[in-house]
Formats: C-alpha cells, sequence, structure tokens
C-alpha cells in the first residue's frame, strides 16, 4: 500500500480574463506525485508552489486541452524548489498557491495529485 492518495482540484468556470491567485493550506504533509491542467481554449500559464515561492514547483506550466490534458510528473517540476528527480514535499498547513496569467483561459481545471506522507 501506498498510504494514503489525495487529490486537489482547483477549478475557474467560464473565462479567465485577468490573472487570478487561488489559494489552499494542506492539512497535513503530503508529497506532490502529479499535476494535471486543462482548459477548453486560450491555454496561457500558470505558476505552482508554496505561497513562500509561488513558482517554485512549476514555473509558467502550459495546460493541455479538456480532450488532453497537459499532465506534469516530478521531471516537469521546473520551478527552483524542484530538482527534476524528487516529488515535492509540503509539511502541514503549508499555504499552496496557484496563479493563473492573464491570459484568457476558459474552464480552467487544475488536479493536484498527492500522497500522504
Amino acid at each position: 500500500m501506498d498510504g494514503m492518495r489525495v487529490l486537489k482540484s482547483f477549478y475557474v468556470a467560464g473565462t479567465n480574463g485577468g490573472a487570478k491567485t487561488l489559494y489552499w493550506v494542506v492539512p497535513c504533509g503530503l508529497t506532490l506525485v502529479r499535476v494535471d491542467a486543462s482548459v477548453a481554449s486560450s491555454p496561457g500559464t500558470f505558476d505552482l508552489g508554496p505561497s513562500t515561492d509561488p513558482d517554485g514547483i512549476i514555473n509558467d506550466g502550459v495546460p493541455g486541452t479538456t480532450t488532453t490534458p497537459g499532465t506534469f510528473d516530478p521531471a516537469d517540476f521546473n520551478g527552483a524548489l524542484c530538482d527534476q528527480i524528487s516529488p515535492y514535499h509540503f509539511a502541514k498547513d503549508t499555504v499552496v498557491e496557484l496563479g493563473l496569467s492573464a491570459s484568457s483561459q476558459v474552464d480552467l481545471d487544475v488536479t493536484l495529485t498527492l500522497l500522504e506522507g
């Protein structure tokens, strides 16, 4: 058994016409093993990281489409906090920040897959 698997989704319905920032507080120690991101149109970019380094895990990630979501594994984590080998670990009560670019994005969906511990 690989521990408890946690999925956290961020969804912005409709057209995101300007930059937005979404937040989530991690309820227990969790390790990020995958990020899936998609938009219906106009991909733009997104950043992901703890609030102390908002692009520390993914910097300028480009989501896929609704039929072919973009998938980001530890090898794709290009932020300054990552080594492209190890999954990123969030301590309990870390504030996770998802920053969306100012490009118009339609129906953005970002899902984090995390493991307990």
